[in-house]
């Protein structure tokens, strides 16, 4: 401050251009102390400050806060030294995948259309369960009039069920095998209509869509029929239930779950046939154009195996910064404390004379009106004190 002239610059702006010469440098101090040794009693002497915050920097407290930001920059030199040391790899790993995308780039595929097919058989899979196992859940098989039909047959294999007078055994046998056969045969058309005919289109609509003409599998989509065992229905007969017409409901709902249950096995072959005819055909574009297949794969496996190198380092990152916010011990202190000990003699100090760098550019507004000076020490004070680290550059530090 001793230097400062207020009629050529004020002091406020004599503050702005100390930071902006700092700044331009790369030097971020915690703190720019404007002091004055001739005269205390200027208003913007910071001298006692500067005094005051010297004896904090030696509290119990403002060590701790030191400890603290040692740690931080010794975990961050940690994870920086990690991440140099598996970075060779993750190099090398961009570099070939560059080279399979220009592999990918000059092939008659488009990246889209490559990705498709790549994970055609699972999207077969996939639509296949969608367009025809689900239909199957849906499909409404026991409409009103055909659970009348159910109810007159559970009514005739109850035990005291009996028709006519005389010859009634013979009667009612007869009695009872028609009213199982007319619930049949109402049943094997409903799921015929509302079941199996659906499947076999969406089936046939399937193939289509995946460019499959493979003959086995026409064939038995259109010529093997759904078959549900008449003997099914006695089966599922609760015995001892009374006819009601909870029980009716209760009985053609396990009814329509049994068959749906039968239709899920028998679309299984299917699936097989469908499943083996995509793959055939994949296979058959893969062998066409091999090489375009197998760099994708490539390319694919090696950015798993960037996001597993990049997750390794952030796991690290964590499990450092986990470690270090834990009660630290005095034990662990002292040993931080080594530590940095280490780390400060390694260091190599250089004025900013040996450090080679661009001289910065300084805007106009920033530049002193008065002669650049030869070079100073940091801190403001007179001529004659104790000088202080570092260097400054071209302005009228002292």
């Amino acid at each position: 401050m001793d230097k400062h002239v207020e009629k050529e610059l004020s002091f406020e702006t004599y503050q702005k251009t100390v930071r902006n010469a700092f700044k331009k440098w790369g030097i971020a101090p915690e703190e720019i102390y404007f002091t004055s040794l001739r005269d205390y009693s200027l208003p913007f002497n910071e001298f006692q400050t500067l005094k005051e915050d010297f004896r904090s920097l030696f509290s119990i407290s403002q060590l701790e806060r030191q400890a603290e930001t040692q740690v931080k920059w010794i975990a961050e030199e940690a994870v920086m030294n990690y991440s140099e040391l598996i970075e060779g790899e993750m190099a090398q790993l961009r570099e070939e995948k560059e080279n399979w995308e220009g592999k990918i780039d000059q092939s008659p595929f488009h990246v889209n259309e490559l990705e498709h097919q790549q994970a055609l058989y699972e999207q077969a899979e996939a639509h296949f369960q969608e367009r025809v196992s689900q239909f199957i859940s849906n499909a409404y098989l026991m409409p009103s009039a055909l659970r009348e039909y159910a109810e007159a047959y559970l009514q005739s294999v109850q035990p005291d069920f009996k028709v006519g007078i005389l010859f009634t055994q013979k009667k009612t046998d007869e009695e009872r095998s028609a009213r199982k056969h007319a619930f049949y045969k109402k049943l094997t058309e409903s799921v015929e209509k509302n079941l199996y005919w659906p499947l076999r289109e969406r089936m046939l609509e399937l193939m289509e869509s995946y460019s499959i003409s493979d003959q086995r599998l026409l064939e038995h989509v259109q010529k093997e029929t759904f078959h549900y065992p008449e003997e099914r229905l006695y089966a599922l007969v609760e015995r001892g239930a009374s006819v009601t017409g909870s029980y009716v409901l209760r009985y053609t709902d396990d009814v329509s779950k049994d068959i749906q249950k039968e239709a899920r096995r028998f679309i299984q072959e299917w699936k097989l046939l469908f499943l083996e005819a995509v793959a055939a055909n994949q296979q058959e574009m893969v062998d066409q154009h091999k090489e375009v297949f197998e760099a994708a794969d490539r390319k694919q496996e090696i950015e798993k195996r960037l996001e597993v190198l990049n997750e390794e380092i952030k796991d690290y990152r964590h499990n450092l910064e986990e470690y270090l916010g834990k009660e630290t011990s005095e034990e662990e202190r002292l040993w931080i404390s080594e530590r940095w000990k280490e780390r400060q003699e390694k260091m190599i100090f250089k004025s900013a004379d040996e450090i080679p760098a661009e001289t910065p550019v300084i805007e106009e507004e920033d530049l002193d009106p008065r002669p650049a000076p030869s070079k100073k020490k940091w801190f403001f004070h007179r001529p004659g004190t104790s000088p202080c680290r570092g260097n400054i550059g071209k302005h009228p530090l002292t």
